[in-house]
């Protein structure tokens, strides 16, 4: 089975039901062409979430210019905002405080643990898997509904449908592109 990595809060959003086409700028059926109708596992990047991104994410939702189900979009991506805003006010803390004396350090280590690093959704784990449909164009399959200055026509849509979680996160690491799911992970 392929697995396709795509970064979060947009995996899980692919997962919830939220995002019903991933957006690259190459037609997957060029290099992939067995995988129209095929079921892909989708796989949460490493990558750590952004706050910028986020707060990008929400403007584009509150605006109409997402093509994201915003009633299920947006507890999901305030959430997640939340979490790394309260982080990243937590490290700044850390940043300013400067110890009165040894003392400060003479603390047992579950009291020292840092705070939260705001990444409340699974990274680098396949989340789920889903059948891949026939890319189309962005520009056209969405013609009208969005400014077409503001679509990149370069864009191509791949929907994704019949949507199954796994259980729990599997832990894998990624790739770019379409890459195998490994087996041992596929029978998990």
């Amino acid at each position: 089975m392929k697995a396709l990595t795509v970064y979060q809060p947009w995996a899980s959003l692919i997962m919830a039901g939220a995002k019903p086409y991933e957006f690259r700028r190459w037609d997957y059926a060029s290099r992939e062409p067995g995988l129209v109708g095929e079921r892909i596992v989708i796989h949460a990047g490493a990558r750590p979430m952004r706050l910028d991104e986020i707060e990008d994410l929400l403007d584009r939702i509150a605006e109409g210019e997402s093509s994201l189900d915003s009633a299920i979009a947006t507890p999901i991506v305030e959430r997640c905002r939340e979490a790394l805003v309260v982080a990243g006010a937590a490290k700044k803390m850390r940043r300013r405080a400067r110890p009165a004396g040894p003392a400060l350090f003479d603390l047992p280590p579950e009291d020292q643990s840092p705070p939260p690093s705001g990444q409340i959704l699974p990274l680098a784990s396949g989340l789920g898997t889903a059948v891949l449909g026939r890319a189309r164009k962005a520009s056209v399959l969405f013609r009208g509904a969005i400014d077409s200055d503001r679509i990149d026509h370069a864009v191509w849509a791949w929907p994704l449908t019949d949507i199954r979680s796994f259980d729990h996160p599997v832990p894998a690491r990624g790739a770019q592109g379409f890459w195998t799911w490994p087996e041992k992970l596929e029978a998990a």
